[in-house]
């Protein structure tokens, strides 16, 4: 498994498929980062790709999914949304298709590192002028 041979800043646990998700960051050999998936039952290799942006996203001209370097997760359904520091905004990616569907963006926080996503909100976890703080995020 190539992701073996990358770091990792993120993974989560989807109870709608039963396996466990990791996005790998991009590095000098791999320049995307990719998600790779665990069958919880027996913790091996499901599955293992790079995912693309949907057609009718509309993504600026020039802008590739390795671009958003992935530092949290989190899975609801059939969905892994994905926090993209870079960018300052949430991927949305559908597991089936295996591609973004939607990004939603935020502002106000520099150093964004953490996800989780509760009652239609998304809480981001981030160091600030030395202190850790927690933005909640309209979803």
């Amino acid at each position: 498994m190539r992701a073996k041979q990358q770091f990792i800043l993120s993974r989560d646990h989807s109870d709608f498929y039963g396996e466990f998700f990791v996005a790998s960051v991009p590095d000098n050999i791999k320049q995307s980062w990719r998600l790779v998936s665990f069958s919880d039952a027996d913790n091996l290799l499901s599955t293992e790709f790079v995912p693309s942006f949907d057609e009718s996203l509309g993504v600026k001209e020039g802008r590739d999914v390795s671009d958003y370097y992935v530092t949290g997760m989190d899975t609801q359904g059939g969905f892994v949304y994905l926090l993209s520091k870079q960018y300052s905004s949430i991927p949305k990616l559908d597991l089936r298709s295996r591609k973004i569907v939607e990004i939603y963006s935020f502002e106000g926080v520099s150093d964004a590192h953490t996800l989780a996503i509760k009652e239609s909100k998304f809480y981001v976890a981030s160091r600030e002028s030395g202190a850790n703080k927690i933005f909640i995020f309209e979803k």
